[in-house]
């Protein structure tokens, strides 16, 4: 239980105001990575701090019991990576136990330093998921491309790739990803593997400071300089600059005269601040750069100084060469073939909504469309389809691949893995070629109603039929498809049944518009987990485009914290909780918008402002602060702002002309076309008539998609 964490809980205990607890915790200041802040050093460094205490009783006994509490564990957790292995029956050297949450693993009660002291071996083993995007994609290129890539043979000198990096496109790219490594590859300009391992090695809580000099000195070649002679031959290819673990001991070993023994040991106490041995090695390394090396006390005891400070959170080469190297892998895969990488990503990705949320918005910025789940072309996964031109999108640097990604069967609710196998047997046979005959085709015992009603909402029958009009057929033709399969494994067929009939597929549809775009998108969300064709909260967020700093999903912990920032969204969560102090009303609320999601802090004066502002689907605009709670971002609301829904943003407005002497029954086409395509979009109709153009806002709103634009303009100019 570290400091600020120790404050919040005896505060919650103590029944204080979270406002009060809030603000005493944040004036402890943050420890850094190997220098943890204690309070008793916070309350000797802090005047603020001290100021509190000394003024405020209750702040005393909740420092002088947070003091007591401080150092202990919390609560039982689970190292993410560690196994434990012993030479007999673990339970022989460790207690054991279940996990706790209900987990079905075993673990032990000692925690991981006392396993070691009792001679167990603690073994670390990641499972990195890059690696299985990257085969994945890699069989996807051989397949489609026949092309096969060695990944271990591919130049580590690609332009494109360190191009790539130094756009910013780091999404899904091992290591590299997140807003705070994105600014400084973009500021960094990457052109060798060595500074794709620096990067890795120095984005860390203590090490990130000396990014800025990093970047100075690989743009300026002459601001690198050596802090003492001898420094070149162990920093030149980090410009002068300490990056990892290694160079702690090299410079012991060739400045200082350690061997490699005495070095590792330098390394350890340093680096785990084994007090017993740290003022021992900081004379003998000190001693030793005098004597062995020549090297100016005074310079030798700052370089020492450098060394304590950098050893705490050092990466060592081997480490920051691995991973660098898988981070290359992935950064090339997606920088040559953008659409195989994200497919891959999405299906390796499939369980995490958050994830496939914004994978779908990086496709869009790199030009690729991604569309619903279909019968007739989805596997079970995420799958790479050809599109013809008129489907790509207008921008990114992947549109001119013409292909896209589809949506996997497996990704729909209540669509099994037998409903599934049932579809693709059966389309081997031919691809489905109507509702009908994709009803007569597959196992209904397989493919139940339930499973139907699954695969229309989530749009993948959408080519045979509006979503409506094929849930209003499903009844009558799925009955009918159940007694012709009855029929013929029964080897029989009713007695007056025309053979002609059985063997019709043909869709008999009830001629009815499609159903809102509203309830198509929360079936979508319902069956899908997410919503895919547009989301509700887009057009909202449109709205006032020019008025928020940041989508939510920019926000990054390294850059914004403690900054105010503008956002857009829906309030998807409200609760509302009385404070202890005077029973006043405060608000937590989750905001959404169309990237991801943000907890928010609305404290009781602001609350009581206006309390109906706060309630759930309430579209604001907020300006607060970003706030680290628990290490998760949150927002301290500072002011917020309704948004006039009945708006419509710029980009949804459109405009079709109409020439002189068009026929009536095209502009009758137009409308029937307009009409059975609802939304939410706004159009007007420029009517040429002499040298006058006459506008008309159309009184409904319309689904205006690329599609439906090239069904217009097809209309209008086909006569």
């Amino acid at each position: 239980m570290k400091a600020r964490a120790a404050v919040r809980d005896i505060g919650r205990v103590m029944g204080m105001p979270y406002s009060k607890v809030d603000t005493i915790s944040k004036t402890v200041p943050e420890g850094s990575q190997g220098f943890p802040m204690t309070l008793k050093k916070a309350l000797e460094t802090t005047p603020e701090l001290v100021k509190m205490r000394d003024s405020d009783p209750e702040i005393k006994t909740l420092l002088d019991l947070a003091q007591k509490v401080e150092g202990n564990a919390r609560h039982i957790s689970v190292h993410a990576a560690a196994v434990i292995v012993g030479p007999d029956d673990l339970v022989k050297y460790t207690p054991l136990q279940s996990e706790t949450g209900g987990g079905d693993r075993i673990i032990t009660q000692y925690e991981m330093h006392a396993c070691e002291d009792v001679g167990l071996i603690k073994l670390d083993i990641l499972g990195i998921a890059n690696l299985t995007i990257l085969a994945n994609a890699v069989k996807t290129v051989e397949t489609l491309h026949q092309i096969k890539i060695n990944i271990k043979k591919i130049p580590l000198d690609d332009k494109e790739t360190y191009e790539m990096l130094a756009r910013g496109e780091t999404f899904g790219v091992f290591q590299l990803s997140g807003g705070g490594m994105t600014k400084y590859l973009m500021d960094l300009h990457p052109e060798r593997i060595e500074d794709v391992m620096a990067m890795v090695a120095l984005y860390r809580p203590g090490p990130m400071a000396s990014i800025p000099e990093y970047v100075a000195r690989k743009r300026d070649p002459s601001k690198v300089t050596y802090f003492v002679p001898g420094l070149e031959k162990i920093l030149d290819m980090s410009y002068g600059i300490i990056t990892y673990q290694d160079d702690v001991l090299l410079m012991a070993i060739q400045l200082a005269g350690y061997n490699w023994e005495e070095a590792d040991k330098f390394r350890k106490a340093i680096g785990k601040k084994i007090v017993s041995e740290m003022e021992a090695q900081h004379t003998k390394f000190v001693e030793g750069c005098v004597t062995y090396s020549g090297i100016d006390r005074d310079k030798a005891e700052e370089l020492f100084k450098q060394i304590e400070t950098f050893a705490a959170y050092g990466f060592n080469k081997a480490h920051a060469a691995s991973y660098g190297i898988v981070a290359y892998w992935t950064a090339y895969i997606k920088a040559h073939y953008p659409v195989e990488y994200m497919t891959a990503l999405m299906s390796v990705e499939a369980g995490d909504t958050d994830k496939i949320v914004t994978a779908i918005s990086e496709c869009e910025k790199l030009g690729i469309r991604v569309l619903p789940p279909d019968v007739n072309d989805s596997l079970t996964d995420f799958t790479v389809i050809t599109l013809p031109e008129q489907s790509w999108l207008p921008e990114g640097r992947a549109r001119d691949t013409g292909q896209a990604i589809r949506f996997g069967l497996s990704a729909i609710k209540n669509v099994g893995t037998a409903a599934i196998s049932s579809i693709l047997e059966a389309r081997k046979n031919g691809s489905f070629k109507s509702f009908t005959d994709f009803l007569h085709r597959v196992d209904l015992q397989k493919v139940n109603k339930r499973v139907a009603e699954s695969l229309i909402k989530a749009g993948a029958l959408d080519r045979f039929g509006n979503r409506a009009q094929l849930l209003a057929a499903l009844p009558i033709i799925r009955d009918q498809s159940v007694k012709i399969q009855k029929g013929k494994s029964n080897k029989q067929v009713e007695l007056f049944a025309d053979s002609a009939d059985i063997n019709d597929a043909t869709d008999r549809l009830p001629d009815i518009p499609e159903m809102l775009l509203d309830e198509k998108l929360k079936l979508e969300k319902e069956l899908l987990g997410f919503y895919l064709t547009d989301h509700p909260v887009k057009k909202i967020v449109r709205i006032v485009a020019n008025l928020i700093s940041h989508k939510i999903n920019q926000l990054d912990p390294s850059l914004h914290l403690n900054q105010v920032v503008t956002l857009a969204g829906v309030v998807s969560r409200s609760k509302l909780v009385n404070t202890k102090k005077n029973n006043s009303k405060m608000a937590f609320i989750t905001l959404e918008d169309d990237t991801g999601s943000i907890d928010c802090v609305v404290f009781p004066k602001l609350y009581a402002e206006n309390p109906l502002l706060w309630l759930e689907d309430s579209p604001l605009i907020i300006k607060g602060t970003v706030d680290n709670r628990d290490d998760k971002l949150q927002i301290i609301v500072e002011s917020a702002t309704l948004i006039d829904t009945k708006l419509t943003p710029a980009d949804m407005i459109h405009e079709i002309f109409i020439k002189s002497g068009t026929p009536k029954e095209v502009m009758q086409r137009v409308s029937d076309l307009l009409k059975s395509h609802p939304g939410d979009h706004e159009v007007i109709i420029a009517i040429e008539s002499g040298n006058n153009l006459k506008k008309i806002t159309l009184p409904y709103k319309i689904d205006y998609t690329e599609d439906l634009e090239h069904q217009v303009e097809k209309t209008l100019h086909g006569w």
